[in-house]
């Protein structure tokens, strides 16, 4: 039956009676143009069986790992990020000198102990002699450059 037979039959169905909707028992009957398989000149027949197999493989392959919840991420890339630049790798080698010179002088630091013979006493007394041979001194007059 053609398109426009099927046309008319529907739009005469529905003005036969008014309150009755469009029903059709069958999907109407469109004619599409013959596709036929396009011969392929780029491979010959058991490369493209081949072909076919390897892209089957590959989609049960994506197909079953889409199935399973969670194990996508469980599958580590192999890929590798993008190189340092060369002057990326010189601030951080520069970066690690500095942090182990700070850690030597940390330790060189930490490894020091007070003085034992040195204390508050001891200081203040020394500042105190230290005061009065001052005071001293300028109360003291130079020898003249004569008397030597």
């Amino acid at each position: 039956m053609s398109l426009a037979a099927e046309r008319s039959r529907a739009t005469d169905a529905s003005h036969t009676s008014k309150g009755t909707k469009r029903t059709f028992t069958a999907a109407p009957n469109v004619p599409f143009p013959n596709r036929h398989a396009r011969e392929n000149h780029s491979f010959l027949p058991h490369d493209l069986e081949e072909i076919n197999r390897a892209n089957k493989a590959l989609v049960d392959r994506i197909s079953e790992i889409s199935t399973r919840p969670g194990e996508f991420a469980k599958i580590k890339s192999t890929a590798r990020g993008p190189k340092e630049s060369s002057q990326a790798i010189n601030r951080r080698k520069q970066a690690e000198k500095i942090a182990q010179e700070n850690l030597a002088m940390f330790k060189r630091l930490q490894a020091t102990k007070p003085s034992a013979d040195l204390n508050r006493k001891k200081l203040a007394a020394d500042a105190a002699k230290n005061a009065y041979i001052s005071r001293n001194m300028q109360k003291t007059k130079p020898k003249p450059d004569w008397q030597e």
